[in-house]
């Protein structure tokens, strides 16, 4: 349980990998209910990975915006991400 707590705070703490608390149980129902106790303790890591993947250029805006204003729950998380991705292109120059 301690490493579920510390593992969701990092996540919440990170302005990139933010997500809604929401899609984070639905996520631990889903795949518990898929694997079983191996699959709530794999489900926050997973969704993090698929918002990490969702990040990349390779992912279109008409399919990576409308995901992520529900993984986030927040309509200007679009928004959000655009600029934090403008700037870190900037600043590796």
């Amino acid at each position: 349980a301690w490493g579920n707590v510390v593992e969701v705070t990092l996540i919440d703490s990170d302005v990139q990998m933010r997500m809604h608390p929401v899609c984070i149980l639905l996520s631990v129902a889903f795949f518990g209910s898929l694997w079983g106790p191996t699959g709530m303790l794999l489900s926050v890591p997973f969704m993090a990975l698929v918002k990490l993947a969702l990040l990349g250029e390779s992912v279109p805006e008409a399919y990576r915006d409308p995901i992520l204003v529900i993984l986030e729950g927040d309509r200007q998380a679009p928004r959000r991400h655009k600029m934090h991705v403008s700037r870190t292109r900037f600043s590796s120059l």
